[in-house]
């Protein structure tokens, strides 16, 4: 999770220094940097998609290979987040290569990487975004199968047992965070692939509009996923509930002190 926050704090950075330079079209394509935060945009879209799935990956470990305790430690957590960032870095390389007009929408007015060049485009959402959420749906189908092989090796006595019932449940729990937070993510994904297919079937640029849409589409989505990962994890709402009762009373205890 703080895998997850950190990359999307990374986007939100990347977000308003492109917004920044969004106010002045003509410095924002003529900038050299216009493919350099071309990049970093991506890269943060990448590190997100793919800290989705480390963290798929987590929960197949507790869920179904528990048994390989090396699986569980901070050791293999942390060798995955490095190699989540590695291949984040690693796969957006090209788009530093690209033309500066390129990688410039001017329809948005936002250094990303245009479904102007589509086939790049295409093949890199499919790297940076679907290949990822490609192993969280592998690795919800298999802990499907281990809940429905569980239940049917387990005794009726013993699978009614609160050990058994609990473990149950919390993997159904995980099926359904997955679940929603792929569902999530694939709201951004209609318009963006339409405007592909708009750019491979049509030679003039679709209505300017659906440039914005397309963006703010993804930006929503994946801050909508960052809110419904700390809203559907009970013990993070815990937290963040004894956090806020502990401003409010330090916050009634100094005006009740200054009033005195």
């Amino acid at each position: 999770m703080c895998n997850s926050s950190v990359a999307t704090i990374f986007h939100a950075i990347i977000i308003i220094i492109g917004s920044i330079y969004g106010f002045r079209e003509d410095t924002a394509i003529n900038a050299p940097s216009c493919a350099l935060r071309a990049y970093f945009y991506l890269v943060s879209l990448t590190a997100i998609c793919y800290s989705k799935a480390i963290q798929a990956m987590s929960h197949l470990f507790f869920s179904v290979l528990y048994k390989h305790r090396f699986l569980l430690t901070w050791r293999m957590h942390r060798i995955l987040i490095i190699i989540n960032w590695i291949i984040a870095f690693i796969v957006c390389v090209p788009l530093i290569f690209i033309d500066a007009n390129d990688s410039f929408e001017i329809e948005s007015r936002s250094c990303i990487l245009s479904t102007k060049i589509y086939v790049f485009a295409f093949c890199m959402a499919n790297i940076s975004c679907l290949f990822p959420y490609g192993i969280i749906a592998i690795v919800v189908v298999i802990i499907i199968i281990h809940i429905r092989r569980s239940t049917r090796r387990v005794q009726a006595i013993r699978e009614n047992s609160p050990n058994t019932t609990q473990k149950r449940r919390r993997e159904i729990k995980l099926i359904k965070q997955m679940s929603a937070q792929t569902a999530t993510v694939t709201l951004a994904a209609p318009l963006y692939l339409f405007l592909i297919i708009w750019h491979v079937t049509q030679k003039k640029s679709a209505p300017e509009p659906l440039y914005l849409l397309s963006l703010n589409s993804i930006t929503i989505s994946l801050f909508m996923l960052t809110a419904l990962q700390f809203i559907m994890n009970q013990e993070v709402n815990q937290l963040i509930k004894q956090f806020f009762k502990r401003c409010c009373t330090f916050i009634i205890m100094k005006k009740s002190t200054d009033q005195q």
